[in-house]
């Protein structure tokens, strides 16, 4: 990614059948009496690039299979309107710390409260690198012990962003304390 060999490449897909294809593929990993709950609202059709979408919700998704809890449920939903498609993924898992927020999108960090599960830190990183790359905008909740709740908000022209101003990570990350219903 850093040496600029990901691009970013759009094309029409339907993307209601793409997120229930991506959830059917982690079901396996899902914890005893974890469901998911998928919704869509609008148009179905969404000009972006489907590999890298699938591999933010991969991480996304994966994320909220592993710090939610025994049955619990996670939320996928998508949207479009005119301008805009919208993905969110929401748990009700651990949690993260406003500390640990401030440092979520870095390289191989871990959540203090996230010792204990295994992982890399390195899957949020690539989803905010991805969601800069595809000219998305990233917001996130969260509270402690409650669950996290992640919104992508991308462009449905299909235009990567203009390579004389990119987007960096605190252009596209933003926290908010509580999550939103």
């Amino acid at each position: 990614m850093e040496e600029g060999r990901i691009e970013y490449k759009p094309e029409p897909f339907n993307i209601k059948t793409f997120v229930e294809e991506v959830v059917s593929e982690l079901f396996a990993l899902c914890k005893e009496g974890q469901v998911f709950d998928i919704l869509h609202q609008g148009p179905e059709t969404v000009v972006s690039d489907p590999k890298l979408l699938k591999n933010i919700l991969f991480n996304l998704i994966s994320n909220a299979i592993k710090f939610s809890n025994e049955d619990s449920t996670i939320t996928i939903s998508s949207s479009l309107d005119d301008t805009s498609f919208y993905l969110t993924v929401k748990d009700a898992g651990i949690g993260i710390s406003e500390e640990d927020c401030k440092h979520l999108f870095e390289r191989f960090f871990r959540g203090q409260n996230a010792t204990h599960i295994q992982g890399t830190g390195l899957g949020l990183s690539i989803v905010a690198k991805f969601t800069e790359l595809m000219n998305g905008k990233l917001k996130f909740s969260s509270v402690l012990n409650k669950g996290t709740c992640i919104r992508l908000q991308f462009p449905i022209s299909g235009q990567a962003p203009a390579s004389d101003s990119p987007l960096t990570i605190t252009d596209i990350v933003s926290y908010e304390k509580n999550i939103a219903d």
